[in-house]
């Protein structure tokens, strides 16, 4: 089972304050940045020849994962729930130790939605977003075929959000 929460305050690492927001959101997906570390393993045994029966048939199965979980439109897709959420592209391109803590909350949101868990932990998610983020987002959480098979629980005052979802 996969659990995010994502707060009204952010605490980032020094490594999260150096990231853009578009990187944050990619490495949420931890599925696909954990394939990716192990095909880079079997590629370099592969290179070696070192790859044996079972290790070409993980190779294959590993490319299969990355194909089905989309990983090579990971880049686009962040960028794309970035920009729902108010994010402009130079916003996007700076690092997170440059942006304001509301921007920070938004990125972490955005890093939540796109690491799709099986339990989604909301506090407060309208407080730092604009009337049209917030109306992204109540849609995204109601009408997306994700969300529908997982569980999402949000606290919020925002009573027409609440209303929404």
């Amino acid at each position: 089972v996969t659990v995010h929460y994502v707060s009204q305050e952010v605490n980032l690492t020094d490594e999260q304050r150096l990231k853009t927001p578009v990187e944050c959101v990619v490495e949420a997906d931890l599925e696909r940045t954990l394939l990716l570390d192990e095909l880079k393993g079997l590629d370099q045994k592969a290179a070696a020849g070192e790859l044996d029966a079972k290790g070409s048939q993980r190779h294959g199965d590993v490319l299969s994962r990355l194909e089905e979980i989309d990983a090579n439109s990971a880049e686009r897709r962040a960028k794309d729930l970035l920009d729902n959420l108010g994010f402009s592209s130079s916003l996007q391109a700076r690092p997170l130790k440059e942006l304001s803590g509301g921007w920070r909350v938004r990125t972490m949101l955005a890093a939540a939605i796109f690491a799709k868990p099986d339990l989604l932990l909301l506090d407060e998610p309208t407080n730092h977003l604009s009337i049209l983020a917030v109306m992204w987002l109540a849609r995204e959480l109601s009408t997306s075929e994700t969300w529908k098979q997982r569980i999402v629980v949000i606290v919020s005052h925002d009573r027409y959000f609440m209303d929404e979802v």
